[in-house]
Parts: structure tokens; sequence; C-alpha cells
């Protein structure tokens, strides 16, 4: 009913991993990080497969500036041409839509620790410590510094998940080479 094939497949995947979990339910509404789960990973499908097609395409496009073309019969030591650019405009959206969709399964997975630990969300209990009081540690448990720990990460890819702009290099003096290539950034982001 969603109508979109990436959404699909990570439902069926979720179902999946739900075989022989039983078919009880409970009364109450889930949290919204646990019911948006099966779009954000249709959307991290998503993104894959876009990442996919623009590796398929690229990889086997000449995107670089000179080229080397290898020796043929008219050409026995080969040619040196210019293409006219080395911008590769599908790889760059590509990989930040990657970063992206991984800054916000981190997010979901922050949400879903913390609701873990919440005995009244979970109905498990609270900060899944049996067998002592809360007042025999520090208060968290063993557990209870998942999510901040989780914090770090979440920052971390949220800062990787940035979009890549044109870097412009005019500046410098560089006459002809104005812009420089944004997929080695995307790339190490």
């Amino acid at each position: 009913l969603w109508g979109d094939e990436h959404e699909a497949a990570a439902l069926q995947g979720l179902r999946e991993f739900l075989v022989g979990a039983g078919d009880g339910r409970r009364n109450y509404q889930a949290p919204v990080s646990y019911r948006i789960v099966p779009r954000v990973l249709g959307q991290a499908h998503r993104a894959l497969s876009s990442t996919e097609q623009a590796a398929t395409v690229s990889l086997a496009s000449i995107s670089d500036n000179p080229v080397y073309i290898p020796p043929d019969d008219a050409h026995p030591l080969g040619r040196c041409i210019s293409t006219g650019g080395y911008h590769n405009a599908m790889v760059t959206p590509a990989l930040d839509d990657l970063a992206a969709i991984w800054a916000d399964i981190c997010l979901l997975c922050d949400r879903h620790a913390s609701k873990l630990l919440n005995g009244k969300v979970s109905l498990l209990p609270d900060l899944l410590m049996t067998a002592r009081h809360s007042a025999d540690s520090d208060g968290h448990g063993n557990v209870g510094y998942v999510p901040m720990a989780i914090t770090g990460y979440l920052e971390q890819a949220k800062l990787a998940a940035q979009r890549t702009f044109i870097p412009g290099t005019e500046s410098a003096g560089a006459g002809q080479d104005d812009v420089a290539t944004t997929a080695f950034f995307a790339w190490t982001k």
C-alpha cells in the first residue's frame, strides 16, 4: 500500500526478522521512532540503490581529465585526450545521501536504546537491571550509558552528512581550473 519498492523491501526484511516472535500485541501506541523504521530503512535501500547506479555508470564513464586511451591499431602508442572536465555529477550526491541516511539511522538507534532502557515504554525492567536496585550502582546499571555513547557517534554522523558543495579555487590564480572536484570530499565524509 505504500507504493515504494524500497520501503516494501525494508518492510519485508523486518518481517523476516520477526518470524517466530509470536503474535502477541499490547494496547499502546509505540514511539514514532519505532513506527518510522520501515520508512527510514526504505530510504536507506533507495540511497544504496542510487549509489549503486551512480557507481555503475560513473565507473564505466570517462570523468577524468585528461584521460589516457590504450593503444589500438590506429594509435599504437595510445592517446591522451582532454574530456572537457572531471566533474562527476552523480557520485557526490549519492555519497552525501548515504552519509545522511546513516545519520538518521544513528538517531533512531539512539532513540531505540533510550526507549529500551525505559521500563514504561519497553515493559522491561528499568535500565534492564534485574536482581539489584539502581541504588546499588551509579544509577545507570551496566548498559545505562549506551545512549550517551551513541550520541557521540550520532554527532559524528551528522557532521559527515552535510552536503558537499563544489569548492572554488579561482582565488588561487588557477586560471582554467576554477573549481575542484567534489567526489574526494564526499568520499572522505
